[in-house]
């Protein structure tokens, strides 16, 4: 794989973006076959897979918006143990018409559906689609910050094969996040639901995975930024 390059053409930024999420872990063994079709492997630390689910707020072009995204850190083969950024598993967007231009135009995994967060302690993700709640985070009402960070990151994120029988390369954009975080851990008080719905990807991951959130990580006010998507040959 080429080297990231020192000055990425970013496309579209947005600011400011109101960014909650949850990390956790996940059965390596699982996410192993999950993508065994693609030069991508989870990046293996202690033996488990790294899985983060992600609820934004933010306003692009005047509109709106709110997004949903389940993502797994990921390696290259041949060094598991680096991260070499995050594999898109399935996003939500609360725009019929943008969650289509990220299907159309981009190659992303983006379906309609609505989720909500709440930044200010305590936090919270929900998303909903169909009129049901896929999945509810609730944060403890006496829940601490661990600590504050600064926390900017600039990397790839990889994106499912349409045809991975057929298709040989694989789709990536580039993305930058920057932005003061405040990370919480995650506590017995703390609360995460979703309903066992083999039809919807997101719960079906975190279902067969075994999934078990490690933290939360609340950003205020974020910037977002993305790149074209491009594809690698392999």
């Amino acid at each position: 794989m080429p080297d990231l390059p020192s000055t990425p053409r970013y496309i579209t930024t947005v600011a400011p973006v109101r960014d909650v999420r949850l990390v956790g872990i996940g059965d390596l063994a699982f996410w192993q076959q999950y993508l065994h079709v693609l030069p991508l492997v989870p990046y293996a630390l202690n033996g488990t897979a790294h899985v983060i689910i992600s609820s934004t707020d933010f306003v692009w072009q005047r509109i709106p918006v709110q997004e949903f995204v389940l993502s797994l850190v990921v390696a290259l083969p041949h060094d598991p143990t680096t991260p070499a950024g995050f594999y898109l598993v399935h996003a939500f967007n609360s725009s019929r018409l943008l969650a289509l231009i990220e299907r159309v135009f981009f190659q992303t995994p983006y379906t309609h559906g609505q989720t909500q967060n709440t930044a200010a302690p305590p936090a919270s993700i929900t998303l909903t689609t169909a009129q049901r709640t896929l999945l509810q985070a609730l944060m403890s009402p006496n829940a601490v910050p661990q600590r504050h960070t600064d926390e900017p990151w600039e990397g790839r994120i990889f994106l499912p094969v349409r045809a991975p029988g057929k298709q040989r390369a694989q789709p990536y954009f580039f993305a930058k996040f920057t932005g003061a975080c405040a990370i919480y851990p995650w506590t017995a008080a703390d609360t995460l639901t979703f309903l066992p719905d083999q039809d919807d990807p997101v719960c079906a991951c975190l279902q067969a995975s075994h999934f078990q959130a490690t933290e939360w990580r609340v950003h205020n006010n974020a910037s977002h930024a993305r790149s074209k998507t491009y594809t690698m040959p392999w």
